[in-house]
């Protein structure tokens, strides 16, 4: 896969590494903005959206479903308060 790209090995992990530093950065963001301007899902929203994933992972821990749950709407709700603001 990585020579149909045309990157050497090195070049393709260095990519990667890069990426993923770019994602936990922006999910850190994200977790001190939601923090500051109190924002959460419900426990209502976490449960069903637990439940939903429950349906895709059904060998998963309902308690680490909760939290993933919670993080992942968490962040969703962050990103709509930062697209709404003027």
């Amino acid at each position: 896969i990585i020579k149909k790209l045309g990157k050497t090995e090195e070049e393709f992990m260095k990519e990667e590494v890069e990426h993923h530093t770019k994602q936990e950065k922006i999910k850190i963001i994200l977790e001190k903005i939601a923090e500051e301007e109190k924002i959460q899902a419900s426990p209502e929203e976490i449960e069903r959206e637990a439940m939903n994933m429950r349906s895709y992972y059904r060998d998963g821990d309902y308690e680490t479903l909760r939290k993933y749950a919670a993080e992942a709407l968490t962040r969703e709700k962050t990103i709509e308060f930062l697209e709404n603001i003027k």
